[in-house]
């Protein structure tokens, strides 16, 4: 198989909002949602394997994360994510993703 290489402009946005460090106080910014998202379903699933003794299903501690939705939304979802991995904050605690839109 043969490898291929795609190179894309890729503009991030964020919002801007007031930091007051010494209050601990951060306001606004971050990473905008990402559009699309009613088109993008995201689930996990727990690994699970057939066990021939006890004849069930045993979960394992391994879990699948699966994406799916439009071309669109799985764009725009990819650039999310690296708008997040590029952001840049003075608030040590931002290093979570959250979504305000659910």
């Amino acid at each position: 198989m043969k490898k291929l290489t795609k190179n894309i402009l890729l503009p991030l946005e964020y919002l801007e909002g007031k930091d007051r460090t010494e209050d601990n106080y951060f306001e606004g910014g971050g990473v905008q949602d990402p559009l699309f998202s009613n088109e993008l379903k995201i689930w996990i699933e727990e690994d699970e394997s057939f066990d021939e003794n006890q004849e069930r299903f045993i979960k394992s501690e391994l879990c699948q994360i699966n994406i799916g939705g439009s071309k669109r939304s799985l764009f725009e979802f990819g650039k999310y994510l690296i708008a997040l991995s590029e952001y840049e904050t003075e608030d040590l605690r931002y290093s979570r993703i959250n979504n305000t839109t659910g």
